[in-house]
């Protein structure tokens, strides 16, 4: 019986481990400034357009986050979207346009949908 609780706790503490690599992130450099920078606003101000925004920028790059096919639990659309908003602020972005937020099948189609988050990390031109 204490065998059984021991591995019910391994089971957990790796399930819970596991799950902040669960993500995907996928990165293409468009300036060589990407990731060379430091993003000059707090995040919390960082912007995410849904359109195209007002002011002149220049594409650092492009990013597409999904989850990895092994995810147990997903994660919302919203989520992935702070995530790639996070990554591009760390890579000295201070924005992001969406591309395109959709949704494919996991695992060969046999289990569940799992959103797809395309983004442009963008500079503002000084």
């Amino acid at each position: 019986m204490k065998f059984v609780k021991y591995a019910l706790l391994i089971s957990l503490i790796c399930l819970v481990g596991c799950a902040s690599m669960d993500l995907r992130v996928d990165e293409l450099p468009l300036d060589n400034t990407y990731g060379a920078v430091q993003s000059r606003i707090p995040f919390e101000q960082f912007k995410y357009f849904s359109g195209e925004p007002d002011r002149a920028y220049v594409k650092l790059a492009d990013l597409v986050v999904q989850e990895e096919p092994t995810v147990i639990t997903s994660h919302s659309a919203k989520e992935m979207t702070r995530h790639l908003c996070k990554i591009a602020w760390e890579k000295g972005a201070d924005a992001v346009i969406n591309v395109s937020i959709s949704t494919t099948n996991v695992a060969g189609g046999y289990a569940r949908t799992s959103a797809i988050v395309k983004g442009t990390a963008v500079r503002w031109k000084d």
